[in-house]
Formats: C-alpha cells, sequence, structure tokens
C-alpha cells in the first residue's frame, strides 16, 4: 500500500472511530506495538504480505489534529 493511500485511509471517520477504539481498549508497549496493530486492523502491508509499520507510523504521525484520539508516545531516543 503506496503511503498516500495509507493516509487517506486513516483519513476516514469510521477508520478513525476504530483507531480511537484500539487505543481506548488495548494497551501497547510503545510506538512500535501500536503502529503493528493498526496495521494489522487495516491490513496494510507490502506485497509480500508484511507490516508497513513505518508507513503507518509516518501516517499516524500527521498533524494532531488530524487524529486527536491517538496520541503517540515521543519516540524512544537510542542511548
Amino acid at each position: 500500500m503506496a503511503q498516500s493511500q495509507i493516509s487517506r485511509t486513516f483519513r476516514d471517520e469510521a477508520a478513525v472511530s476504530r483507531m480511537a477504539k484500539i487505543r481506548s481498549q488495548e494497551t501497547f508497549d510503545g510506538r512500535s506495538a501500536l503502529g503493528r496493530r493498526i496495521c494489522a486492523e487495516f491490513s496494510v502491508v507490502d506485497a509480500t504480505g508484511r507490516l508497513q509499520v513505518p508507513g503507518c507510523m509516518k501516517a499516524l504521525a500527521a498533524p494532531a489534529d488530524m487524529f486527536t484520539c491517538i496520541v503517540l508516545a515521543p519516540p524512544r531516543s537510542p542511548e
């Protein structure tokens, strides 16, 4: 799925509602875990069937007013 298609999918009102429900009903160890769950929920996969977590995370990092229901924790900085 192309990045623009991922972003379009996530902008849909029903999709935002589904993401909010996931975020409120489940707990996640970090950003990537949430990204994997959202990718799985929306079948965001590449041609080989692998989850496109980086593309998903990029779309979710859109302006905060777009996804007020999804608050991403700041990325962990490597030490």
